[in-house]
């Protein structure tokens, strides 16, 4: 971003009067100062804005060029690299406040301790909370709801209590049959003033069906106010836009996310309203025919196939067969997702000039291949079919099948279709090699995935990892889903499993949660080796349980591998941290609720890298957690070489699992990708005290050196001293490779065609004696990293083995 730019934003920024520790009602009624700013990723977050040089500072100062950016909408705090702002605008946002009068406490203590449990709200608006104190003494605190916005609810404690602090918590947090009967009970029955603000709120809340009921309510106390009455028939008819244009939302949403069922079932429910506006009906109808046509487009290619034999002669057996077997294939399969892996004979398949013999290899290699990929010689695309049952045995075998994979090898190789290049993008096109059976693809149970950890030689029988998943509605293994690896608190996975993806609805058939609506496939794992553990101990036995997850999941699953996200709360939070950083290779970002950054994660913390996106979000009463992590968010909040943090802090609140923060987290994974090695360069440099953090990109080291390493049983703070991982891809000269490791004399290097061609020769320097030679894709390298890595999108195609300071092309 332009230096001028910026800084005309820092100067807008610091000329808003903000302090850090506003309350809720100091942000509402600051009037004119609220504002808009929208991030490098897209990210926009909408409140007081001021700026800090660092996390603990009470006041940020008005005036001074700042590098942290704070915006405070009453509810939370969110503190963003000021660097990475590309936009500042206004906000039109205008909320109203409800009092709710409550007989608060008027000690001066405040909050201490950590959050035990969170009782249920009473007619009241009063519930207990209960805290274990500093000597673990746990201690009820009965709160009490005092204000009511649109977004937010403010709660103090009451009299009795020996504390005294305010918490925010969201509205929708609040069951409607509490919050509505309470803001009545706060006004007389002929208040209509009183009345209409509360309608105002639930307008503003977006609770359009309980807004009508309040109408209706206001109509029967007040029925011989005309012109009350014609004001409250418009507002109903503002009410039915807005409810409209809210399902409309909810539709283009799950159409996106392949729910078209849902998407139909909403939109035919709504036209059927009275009263919507016909430009929202245009909307709803553009969407029904966008799907019809879809369907429409998806007839007519099938019944285009029935006629793709009949021109063709002269074929022989097994090329006939090939083509029978695409028929007989897409009359089962073809559906709109796949569907335009057919456009490259499409484009060809009335064309006089192309033989029949050509089109049906364009079909083939288009289905088999995608279209771009697609050939018009049917010499190479009969064997495909043939190519594509090799691929999916030799990802199938177990790890001890080596003769068996060995056979598919030599077999791979008498085809004419079974080179790297078209195993590679066969590979991409493929449904997962292992999935679930269909029954239990409903959503009514979780589906378990066969996670195993070998043992080792004190005790040497494999340890079962129990690993949950669910997928969206309508899941169909052509699309790519983003997936969700959620890393349990003090939960089961069951119990993680239902935050995300919502407890399963047997009436609609269908899971509620943020996770179902936007499309995600969520995976839970029980990560810890003990029952009851209480801690992250940063072990191998929890990165493999973890990694293990991953990849069974992307073997059970159509995954989108480039758009996987670790999320951990608590004490996962903490393990969340810890292997994200440990393998940001393999994340499209990392969501940490209520974890600490300890240990590892504080000597890694400044690994310069692609910068990773982590989203960090805490109470900011949660003491602990923000003494052990602030210095390194102040880093990452300062730094363009380390990771991309966003760290958001729920005012008064604790060490509480934050769920109103869970739709947020999706319209953040929205905004991000998986970054990875490309042709215009690329460097790392990564620190290593553990020798299964040995791994970054294309560089994988075998001999991390004994005095570089700090077992995790036996950590310290210091003296530490870590192994140094180094790799660039030249920005200047193609297939040039820097790499370097401490003490280092054996490792592997990856190969990739996004970032190595192929046909020239590739340069290593490092580690030993420099290399220039060819390193060839080779079909054993590719398959047996797609078989264990389970990444079929970013596969490595080729390895060059360094060995005692000495580089050679290998298989």
């Amino acid at each position: 971003m332009d230096r001028a730019v910026t800084n005309s934003i820092r100067k807008t920024l610091h000329a808003a009067a903000f302090a850090c520790c506003l309350s809720a009602s100091a942000v509402l009624n600051a009037q004119g100062t609220s504002k808009v700013i929208t991030m490098q990723s897209g990210a926009q977050y909408e409140g007081l804005i001021g700026s800090v040089d660092k996390i603990g500072a009470v006041v940020p100062d008005p005036y001074g060029a700042k590098n942290i950016v704070i915006v405070n909408d009453g509810l939370r705090r969110v503190l963003a690299n000021g660097r990475r702002v590309i936009k500042l605008g206004d906000s039109n946002r205008n909320e109203i406040l409800l009092p709710v009068f409550q007989k608060t406490a008027n000690r001066e203590t405040g909050f201490g301790g950590s959050v035990l449990s969170v009782g249920p709200f009473n007619e009241h608006g009063h519930r207990t909370i209960v805290l274990r104190d500093r000597q673990g003494r746990a201690k009820p605190i009965s709160q009490g709801i005092v204000g009511v916005t649109p977004r937010f609810c403010e709660l103090k404690t009451l009299v009795g209590s020996n504390r005294q602090w305010s918490m925010y918590i969201g509205t929708g947090t609040v069951p409607t049959n509490i919050l509505i009967p309470l803001l009545r009970k706060q006004i007389s029955p002929d208040d209509l003033a009183g009345h209409q603000k509360i309608v105002d709120l639930l307008i503003k809340a977006r609770y359009y069906r309980l807004a009508s009921e309040e109408l209706n309510l206001i109509a029967k106390r007040f029925p011989d106010n005309e012109a009350l009455a014609a004001d409250i028939e418009r507002t109903r008819i503002l009410l039915k836009q807005q409810a409209a244009r809210q399902v409309l939302a909810e539709a283009r949403l799950r159409m996106t996310s392949g729910q078209t069922d849902i998407a139909r079932q909403l939109l035919t429910s709504a036209i059927k309203t009275e009263g919507v506006a016909g430009e929202i009906l245009a909307e709803f109808r553009e969407i029904q025919d966008s799907s019809e046509v879809a369907e429409r487009e998806l007839d007519q290619r099938r019944e285009k196939l029935k006629t793709l034999l009949d021109s063709a002669d002269g074929l022989s057996a097994p090329q006939s067969a090939a083509a029978q077997q695409l028929v007989d294939e897409l009359q089962r399969e073809l559906n709109p997702v796949n569907s335009p892996r057919l456009d490259a004979w499409l484009r060809q398949a009335d064309d006089a000039a192309t033989k029949p013999a050509q089109k049906i290899a364009l079909a083939i290699s288009g289905w088999l291949l995608g279209s771009n990929q697609a050939i018009n010689n049917l010499a190479v695309a009969e064997s495909m079919f043939q190519t594509r049952d090799l691929i999916v045995q030799y990802l199938n075998t177990a790890t001890s099948d080596v003769a068996q994979r060995e056979s598919i090898i030599e077999q791979l190789e008498s085809l004419e279709s079974g080179t790297p290049q078209y195993i590679a993008a066969m590979v991409a096109q493929i449904k997962p090699p292992t999935p679930p059976a269909a029954e239990v693809l409903t959503g009514s149970e979780p589906i378990r995935l066969p996670v195993e950890i070998p043992g080792t030689k004190s005790q040497p029988a494999p340890i079962t990892v129990e690993v949950l998943a669910t997928v969206p509605p309508q899941y169909d293994p052509y699309r790519r889903y983003p997936m969700l690896l959620v890393l349990p608190d003090r939960q089961t996975p069951t119990q993680e499993l239902n935050a995300w993806s919502g407890v399963h609805n047997p009436r609609l058939n269908v899971r509620a949660g943020q996770a179902t609506r936007n499309g995600y496939i969520v995976v839970t794992v029980d990560w810890k080796q003990k029952p009851g553990q209480q801690q992250c101990n940063y072990s191998g036995y929890e990165h493999a349980a973890v990694l293990k997850a991953m990849r069974s999941a992307q073997r059970a699953f159509s995954v989108d591998t480039d758009r996987v996200f670790l999320v951990g709360r608590g004490i996962g939070g903490d393990l969340a941290y810890d292997i994200g950083l440990s393998h940001p290779e393999h994340w499209a970002g990392i969501v940490s609720i209520s974890g600490t950054i300890d240990r590892y994660t504080n000597i890694y913390d400044t690994n310069e890298h692609l910068p990773l996106p982590v989203y960090s979000v805490v109470g900011d009463q949660n003491s602990a957690t923000i003494a052990f992590s602030k210095d390194t968010w102040n880093q990452w909040l300062q730094s363009k070489r380390y990771v991309n943090n966003t760290v958001v802090q729920y005012i008064g609140r604790a060490n509480d699992q934050l769920p109103e923060e869970f739709a947020t987290v999706f319209d953040w994974t929205r905004l991000h990708k998986r970054r990875w090695p490309g042709g215009a360069g690329f460097e790392f440099k990564c620190k290593s005290l553990r020798p299964w953090d040995n791994y970054f990109w294309f560089l994988e080291v075998h001999d991390i050196a004994p005095g570089n390493i700090v077992w995790p049983e036996k950590w310290r703070r210091r003296p530490i001293s870590p192994a140094e991982l180094k790799g660039q891809v030249s920005r200047d000269r193609t297939n040039l490779f820097r790499v370097s490791a401490t003490k280092s004399r054996n490792a592997t290097l990856w190969l990739s065609p996004s970032y190595c061609d192929f046909s020239k020769r590739i340069e290593i320097k490092g580690l030993g004696r420099a290399f220039r030679d060819f390193a060839s894709p080779s079909r054993r390298v590719l398959l047996e990293d797609i078989r264990t890595r389970s990444d079929r999108q970013r596969p490595y195609h080729a390895k060059v083995v360094c060995t005692d300071g000495i580089w050679k092309a290998a298989e």
